[in-house]
């Protein structure tokens, strides 16, 4: 016998549920986007600021999404979370943001604009290590910007280092990483290579130095050291398609296409959305002849990954190999 509910009870009940989904919605955006569902965390996101505009964290993950390589929109992350500085401006983790996305905004413009906007830059990253001086990814933020930009932009070697050590006092597996970016501005490969085994030593079970170093030992033309790092994360952590990816990068270095095909199809197969291993496999195919499985494989690419240099690259490839 089927239950019926009075009138009053049902839209009591639908009211219920529905504000407990509202309350619920940035929560659940939170953990799709730290399960790195990216494409289910931006349309929960939209939902939660087309319901309430206010609503500052929402903005700040919209942002972060649009600054993602696969939807990124500059512009959009911009205004995103400028969204939410307007409307909580002490959160340090939203002027990390807006630096990042001014970061990625100031690399895309010629060098007039790109001046024009280093200085903002500087000023949000600055911002962010005021309002939380323990934030270590603020702390990444301004070293790379003093490392990386002009001295006429405000950048600064010196600057830079004192950063790291201070990273280095908080987190000293991240201090090891970042010093080893500064060597190689400053073109001392032993010790960058010393800052990524400390690294190591530090954490083993840690898949990111393993990664960085080999693929300073591949652009060294390393190639057995760095084989031996991307087994090594595939050993550690085998849901990772990263040290898959890294294997097939060093035989495709080696022009051994058809290995570097197998390396780049098991990446995939524990992550088919994996973008870069699709990408490199496409150019793997492309190098070997296979002309149609090259197309489709950009092709393939372009569902992932529809905005930056690689997918203007692969849309130009799929009309050359027409």
């Amino acid at each position: 016998m089927p239950i019926r509910l009075k009138l009053p009870v049902l839209l009591m009940f639908v009211i219920a549920s529905s504000s407990f989904a509202t309350a619920q919605s940035t929560n659940d955006g939170v953990k799709l986007f730290e399960a790195k569902k990216y494409k289910d965390a931006l349309a929960c996101f939209e939902a939660v600021v087309g319901k309430n505009k206010k609503d500052a964290e929402a903005w700040s993950y919209l942002a972060a999404i649009h600054l993602r390589r696969e939807f990124r929109d500059i512009d959009k992350a911009e205004d995103e979370i400028d969204e939410a500085i307007d409307l909580q401006e002490n959160v340090s983790r939203y002027h990390l943001i807006r630096g990042q996305v001014l970061g990625v905004k100031a690399q895309l413009s010629g060098m007039l604009k790109a001046a024009i906007v280093a200085p903002k830059v500087k000023s949000a990253f600055l911002r962010a290590v005021e309002l939380d001086p323990k934030s270590v990814e603020a702390r990444q933020g301004l070293f790379s910007y003093y490392l990386m930009a002009p001295g006429v932009m405000g950048g600064s070697e010196e600057e830079s280092l004192t950063q790291a050590k201070e990273i280095s006092i908080l987190d000293p597996y991240q201090g090891h990483m970042v010093l080893a970016s500064y060597y190689q501005k400053m073109k001392d490969p032993a010790k960058v290579e010393n800052e990524f085994l400390q690294a190591i030593a530090l954490d083993p079970q840690k898949s990111v130095a393993y990664n960085r170093l080999g693929n300073y030992y591949r652009d060294q033309k390393r190639w057995d050291d760095a084989l031996r790092q991307f087994r090594k994360i595939t050993e550690i952590d085998p849901q990772n398609p990263s040290g898959l990816t890294g294997q097939g990068d060093v035989y495709a270095g080696k022009e051994n296409y058809k290995e570097a095909t197998e390396k780049y199809l098991a990446a995939l197969a524990v992550d088919k959305t994996y973008s870069p291993a699709i990408y490199v496999l496409a150019l793997s195919y492309e190098k070997q002849g296979l002309k149609q499985r090259a197309k489709e494989t950009y092709q393939w690419f372009l569902t992932i990954e529809q905005k930056g240099s690689r997918a203007e690259t692969a849309e130009k490839k799929i009309k050359e190999l027409n």
